[in-house]
């Protein structure tokens, strides 16, 4: 009799903690998070998922890289055309060149491939200079997506190819005026906020504000071009 009453209590104790843990899956302290929907409506937290050897599995945000690429001898910024514009609802609008960092590389790594892959151009490495962080966890439609912006100098002749469908120099007197995807209109206006700086303070160091946090990033100015 007394194992039977034993039994009965393991049972109701795994039920009560299975409606406990339950409950506890179900509850979002930041909530704002389970707001947010990428791929058409679709609720999910979709990112970047790997499971060790030890089983243990994790989903974080995906991490990507988005790339000014101004041209030397002043003609413009290249812009492009995403393949997937259709796709994604995005008509005509321009983009800045990028894409995810690959396992293994870095993120400066990434921007030199990402930039010849897309437009044929090799930027200069002495010439980056970091932009920004980009994180609104709803800033692109398709995953939860985190992009560091970079600002680089390059010459050539731009070429489209991987995932682009055109490539388009414009000068920097129409930047403000054009249609783009994302989030990508605040990343060119943080490089336009830059290049003034860079070519007309003689401080060392300025302050410019991150897109969606709004805490300080310190940029190192030059004054003259590089």
């Amino acid at each position: 009799m007394s194992k039977i009453y034993a039994s009965g209590l393991v049972i109701v104790g795994c039920l009560l903690t299975l409606s406990f843990l339950s409950i506890l899956g179900s509850f979002d302290p930041l909530h704002k998070s389970t707001e947010v929907k990428w791929n058409d409506g679709a609720l999910d937290r979709r990112g970047s998922c790997f499971c060790g050897d030890d089983a243990y599995c994790l989903c974080t945000p995906s991490l990507s890289v988005d790339i000014v690429i101004e041209l030397e001898g002043g003609a413009g910024v290249c812009l492009v055309q995403r393949a997937d514009n259709a796709k994604f609802g995005n008509g005509n609008k321009v983009a800045l060149p990028g894409g995810f960092v690959d396992v293994g590389e870095s993120l400066t790594q990434a921007v030199l491939r990402e930039s010849f892959e897309e437009t044929g151009l090799r930027i200069r490495p002495e010439s980056l200079r970091f932009l920004g962080v980009s994180d609104m966890p709803d800033r692109d439609p398709r995953r939860h997506t985190v992009s560091m912006a970079w600002w680089g100098r390059a010459r050539g002749t731009p070429v489209a190819a991987d995932d682009v469908k055109q490539v388009v120099v414009h000068p920097l007197s129409e930047l403000g005026s054009l249609d783009y995807v994302f989030d990508h209109k605040s990343i060119v206006q943080r490089f336009l906020d830059a290049r003034q700086l860079e070519f007309h303070t003689s401080v060392d160091v300025v302050k410019l504000p991150f897109v969606a946090s709004l805490h300080p990033i310190q940029i190192t100015a030059h004054k003259g071009g590089s």
